[in-house]
């Protein structure tokens, strides 16, 4: 079983290039849990906005060298963020 482990080295490899993209969020927690639903890691970052927030989303996806597991979220920012 190396699916969590597997995820942390591939964000690994794509962060320099998510943060260079984003000049106004702040990592602020990434991380799983043991309990509950399997595979799930939880990213946060801090954003002055919701405009900002996107925007960054939109410039990291875009970077070529963003690892696949980074795949767009099911849900709009707007609803997972609730």
């Amino acid at each position: 079983y190396d699916t969590v482990p597997r995820f942390y080295e591939l964000y690994a490899s794509g962060l320099p290039s998510k943060v260079a993209a984003d000049d106004e969020g702040k990592l602020a927690f990434v991380g799983h849990v043991d309990v509950g639903r399997l595979n799930q890691v939880v990213e946060v970052w801090a954003y002055e906005s919701l405009e900002s927030s996107l925007a960054a989303r939109a410039a990291s996806r875009s970077s070529p060298s963003t690892p696949e597991s980074t795949a767009p979220s099911p849900l709009p920012a707007s609803i997972a963020t609730k």
